[in-house]
């Protein structure tokens, strides 16, 4: 964990081995912001690098805003080596039992990337702040958009206004396939965001 503004190390966890992947993401709200995880024995932590847990959440591979509340959920796939796909799939931790619930497994999909269970994309398409994924269809024939039937009691402009979420949602079909985020804190105990700067012409 860096320091953005001198970038000085303020915690790390020396694991001795390749770390293919990590995520960090608001899950649990006994902590304040964020928690972290990787594989390799870094286990679940807070920003701090304190120890929530050894167990880890189902996924290392998306975060989603999907249900009603201001927690990420986890989007993934279930993989298999025999065909090297996998199905669509969101889950949500249970902080309190250290496992996860699933929420939606989209039948009929499949992921991209092997093992990593990349969407076709992941953005806030329809403007209520929470997350669609897209998948392709099993076939390849078509892209299936998936959208939460969640009710939230949150409201919030469009996460698409906010340039580096946007820039997040770009860089999955250019760069590097990982999830975007906001440029504000998005999760348990957050501030009201500043509107936009946003206009019609």
């Amino acid at each position: 964990m860096y320091d953005p503004n001198t970038g000085a190390i303020l915690w790390g966890v020396n694991t001795g081995a390749d770390t293919g992947r990590g995520l960090s993401a608001d899950i649990d709200p006994r902590t304040i912001g964020e928690e972290v995880w990787a594989g390799n024995g870094v286990g679940l932590r807070t920003v701090t690098g304190t120890l929530i847990t050894n167990t880890l959440p189902s996924s290392t591979n998306f975060g989603i805003w999907w249900d009603g509340d201001l927690l990420r959920e986890l989007l993934d796939h279930t993989y298999s080596s025999s065909s090297s796909t996998g199905v669509g799939k969101i889950d949500k931790w249970d902080y309190t039992a250290s496992t996860t619930s699933n929420l939606l497994t989209a039948t009929g999909t499949l992921s991209n990337n092997t093992t990593k269970g990349n969407p076709s994309l992941q953005a806030d398409i329809f403007g209520d702040w929470r997350e669609e994924a897209v998948w392709r269809k099993s076939d390849n024939s078509a892209l299936r958009f998936y959208t939460t039937n969640y009710e939230s009691n949150y409201r919030f402009y469009t996460l698409m206004h906010d340039p580096v979420y946007r820039l997040g949602v770009a860089w999955q079909n250019i760069a590097y396939n990982q999830p975007p985020h906001t440029s504000f804190y998005l999760g348990d105990g957050m501030s009201t965001p500043a509107q936009p700067s946003m206009y019609t012409p």
